[in-house]
């Protein structure tokens, strides 16, 4: 299984950069979201190919269009939160308000239920079941955001699943599609999106999902987007994953997608309720 989503967010949400971390900061850049987007839409609907856009509501807010054009292509939108802040730097009051508040941008855009979520930078750990349970109590049925293996902003590689798999909590349950790395020797590489895409050559990439039974790759408009600006005082391993192979990630989109089918994530829970997945509960961590 093969599935595919793009986080839908500009070029300057780059996460651990302190000239870039909050929205009152993002106006000072240019605008570059909706011609990568574009490029990406063309692209899917070349090859035929319905994904889950998860949107960051600061963006919609400035491009309802833009997003209205997306679902127009059979496209679903989940939540990308509001203002892109990693779960460590935000409390669980101020995280149910950012939730709040993109559910209720992106819902009155398109006119329809958000249930897909996925966190910033992927950070969610053991630290945070709390969270989960607040994405149950605000209708999010479907969440993307457990990185199975280490990871700068988050990661949570305790958590060893190999496929899909229902989150139970004391709110209720979602259904969790991890990023899953490629794993041997005790060794845990990520490939399947973002960074580790462009950093891999494409051979190993080939080698590493034809190993798995199942496969979330996840991409960001900047991923394709060889002119953008650079950003200053970036850290190396930040720079080094933000820029690295741009000028080639275009091409090896257009092989992944003409090479794979893919699926795209569920739109109701009674399409998953038929198909036999693992639980796991995490009881609240609040006392």
């Amino acid at each position: 299984m093969h599935y595919l989503s793009i986080d839908l967010e500009d070029w300057f949400h780059i996460l651990g950069n302190p000239t870039t971390k909050f929205p009152h900061q993002w106006i000072h850049f240019e605008d570059r979201l909706v011609i990568n987007a574009d490029r990406i839409l063309k692209i899917l609907d070349k090859y035929q190919i319905k994904t889950t856009f998860f949107v960051l509501a600061w963006c919609a807010e400035r491009h309802p269009r833009l997003v209205k054009e997306i679902v127009d292509a059979g496209h679903t939108i989940g939540t990308h939160s509001y203002a892109h802040q990693l779960w460590q730097d935000i409390s669980l009051p101020d995280f149910r308000t950012d939730l709040m508040k993109s559910i209720d941008i992106l819902s009155t855009i398109t006119g329809k239920p958000v249930i897909h979520h996925r966190a910033p930078g992927f950070s969610v750990n053991a630290k945070f079941v709390d969270y989960l349970s607040c994405l149950i109590e605000q209708g999010i049925q479907i969440d993307s955001s457990i990185f199975c293996t280490w990871k700068v902003n988050g990661g949570w590689k305790e958590i060893q699943k190999t496929k899909p798999f229902i989150i139970k909590t004391d709110s209720g349950s979602l259904v969790e599609f991890p990023i899953v790395p490629y794993r041997k020797f005790g060794c845990s590489l990520p490939f399947s999106g973002g960074g580790y895409f462009r950093l891999w050559p494409r051979f190993l990439l080939q080698y590493f999902s034809k190993s798995a039974h199942y496969v979330n790759w996840y991409f960001h408009p900047r991923d394709f987007d060889a002119q953008q600006p650079l950003l200053k005082d970036l850290k190396s391993y930040r720079k080094l994953m933000s820029y690295v192979g741009l000028s080639r990630s275009e091409k090896k989109f257009e092989n992944l997608l003409s090479n794979y089918s893919f699926e795209n994530y569920p739109n109701d829970l009674a399409k998953i309720n038929r198909i036999n997945l693992e639980e796991l509960y995490l009881p609240s961590i609040v006392d």
